[in-house]
Order: structure tokens, then sequence, then C-alpha cells
């Protein structure tokens, strides 16, 4: 997925300010997928408080998703790869990962060497996550459509069932039909929607 459709897609959600990579504060290079990302796409957000700073881009993709900003993408990595209280190096948190968005405490993760993103749910014991998607811009394009779906379906109340506060059917069928457009691919859109749903 190209800078200007994901632009499109994440606009909603925040506001969206080209970054440089010189506001990387990670103790590697930042990887060129990244810094591309945030040259040309690059997730803002507002200022809740001024100690906290920038808000980066929030989607309500069903999950819950932030994605940083660059000056604090390396602060995000706090409690994933490192222990928060200790700052102890995570035993199970590869060196070639880095978080590069997170789901209330789920991580998507960057694989540096494959360029895939991947998936976890917190609580296993240990990280072990799925692949979600084999590129950042598929993942967020893919979550970006997500939430753009589910908000249009809100509006009209066809989104919950408003007895049961499950997900209507029909709404179900709606989010991975847009998602297959998106994706050119109803298979990989059912693939990535159990990921995401089931971990």
């Amino acid at each position: 997925m190209n800078h200007e459709s994901l632009r499109k897609l994440l606009a909603p959600w925040g506001t969206l300010l080209p970054q440089q990579a010189s506001d990387w504060r990670g103790e590697f290079p930042l990887p060129q997928v990244v810094a591309d990302f945030y040259e040309n796409v690059g997730p803002w957000g507002e200022v809740v408080h001024a100690h906290h700073g920038q808000t980066g881009v929030r989607l309500d993709a069903r999950l819950q998703v932030s994605i940083p900003p660059l000056y604090r993408l390396w602060d995000f990595q706090n409690c994933f790869r490192w222990n928060g209280n200790t700052r102890e190096r995570s035993s199970d948190w590869k060196d070639e990962w880095l978080l590069v968005a997170d789901a209330e405490a789920d991580p998507f993760i960057l694989d540096i060497p494959s360029g895939w993103i991947l998936f976890a749910r917190h609580g296993a014991g240990g990280w072990y996550p799925k692949p979600f998607a084999p590129n950042l811009g598929t993942a967020f394009g893919s979550l970006a459509t997500i939430a753009n779906t589910k908000a249009r379906l809100n509006k009209i109340d066809a989104f919950i069932d408003e007895e049961t506060f499950e997900v209507l059917p029909a709404a179900t069928k709606e989010i991975e039909d847009e998602l297959a457009s998106c994706l050119g691919s109803k298979v990989m859109a059912r693939e990535l929607l159990a990921v995401s749903e089931g971990g």
C-alpha cells in the first residue's frame, strides 16, 4: 500500500505530520521502512497533556490501536523489549523486533529482517507472535480500513446488537469485504482478522 493511500486511511484518526529519522531515539539505526513511513505518513496526533506530548494516531479497529509519533517510538518499547520496572532486557523479545504499534498492551511487531508485521497477545507467559501482515503498509492500512468501516457502521447503528452487545453478523461481513477489497484477497482478509481477533 502506498503512502498516499495510507495517509487517506489514517487521516480520520489523528493529525499526520512528516517526521524525520533524526527524531528516532533508539539504540540502533531506524529501519528504513519505518523511516519512510514516518517521513511520508507521519502519525503525530494531538497533545493530551504537556508532560506526555503527542498522542500519535489512535485507531478504533475493534482493538484500540495506538501508533506513536516517531520521537516516542523508542519509549513505546517499554514493558516489551525491557522490564518496565527494572529496565532489564526481556529474554523472550528478540533483538530484531521493533514494536511499531500497541493494541491495549498487545504488540504489533516489525520483524526487521523479514519486514513482516507480527501480532502477539500479552499474558501468555512470554511473547509468541503470529504473522499478521507481510509489511508495515499492509498492516496499518488494514487496521485503518477496519476502523473506518466500523466508524461508518456505528454512525448508522449497524455495528453492535443493542441487546446482546455483540457485533452484528452483517457488520462482520462488511468489515471482511472492505478488508478484502483493500488487500485484494478475501483469504488474506480472513486470515488477518483471525489473528487480530483470536490471537
